[in-house]
């Protein structure tokens, strides 16, 4: 498979590119994509440090979970001027090309392959995955290798589009400078160990809901786990009798 830039402009418009099966519900996931990276934008729900080194942005987003407690995930997107076009008039990185890479399982488990094979995968947080990630491809995930819209990814993505920080002068504003490579390496954590971690906090989330009875929702309302009686029919119609019944006994007694 040959290497196919993307540029920031496609990422955000449609990354499953031309053709895609998702193609036909596109609107409705990135209005729901978007009004997630909002929610998490009001929840502080991402954190981003912005690095430049030249012409190139590297920003190291690291994400919440929707599902579990305390539990971040590392995404790291790198932005680079097309080779051979000025771009020194531009205002946003909407032209600007993209490359990406994600210890979130969805993107491990569905997306690594194909998104490697399309030269779009940041070659420096490679080895944190395992070799599997790299030479199986997910024939029942992904048969069709698109990119599709990856949660962490997109929702880094229009985390950007939403704070307006897909501009050039705001990520300049942002820039901490040119980024170490080997710290950023460390820092990223290794999907072993990120999936460690997610058992771990999987584990002792549904435990604590197991012993109050409640869990949380996206929203942080809590839904009561435990179930609600079913009276059977029949029951439900023979104590509504013997509560009429009793009424109409204390009305007779006291109208004597």
């Amino acid at each position: 498979m040959a290497n196919i830039p993307m540029t920031f402009h496609e990422l955000v418009t449609n990354p499953a590119g031309k053709g895609s099966a998702q193609i036909a519900n596109r609107g409705r996931i990135i209005t729901d994509l978007k009004q997630r990276a909002n929610n998490k934008k009001e929840s502080k729900g991402i954190d981003l440090t912005v690095y430049k080194d030249g012409n190139n942005f590297l920003l190291f987003f690291k994400v919440k979970s929707e599902s579990w407690q305390d539990l971040w995930y590392d995404t790291v997107i790198e932005l680079s001027p097309p080779k051979g076009v000025d771009t020194s008039n531009e205002m946003t990185i909407a032209s600007y090309e993209v490359k990406f890479i994600s210890n979130m399982p969805s993107f491990a488990f569905t997306y690594f392959y194909a998104v490697n094979k399309k030269g779009l995968l940041l070659e420096s947080f490679k080895t944190k995955f395992p070799d599997i990630f790299l030479k199986e491809a997910p024939k029942v995930r992904n048969p069709h290798m698109d990119m599709g819209f990856e949660k962490s990814i997109m929702l880094c993505a229009y985390f950007l589009t939403s704070k307006r920080w897909h501009f050039i002068d705001a990520l300049n504003n942002l820039s901490k400078g040119k980024p170490n490579y080997l710290v950023l390496y460390k820092k990223f954590m290794s999907f072993e160990k990120k999936m460690k971690e997610y058992k771990e906090k999987q584990k002792a989330t549904r435990d604590a809901q197991h012993k109050t009875g409640f869990k949380l929702s996206n929203s942080g309302r809590q839904i009561s786990l435990r179930k609600k009686k079913i009276e059977p029919i029949e029951s439900k119609k023979k104590n509504t009798a013997k509560k009429s019944l009793s009424k109409k006994r204390k009305k007779f007694s006291s109208e004597k």
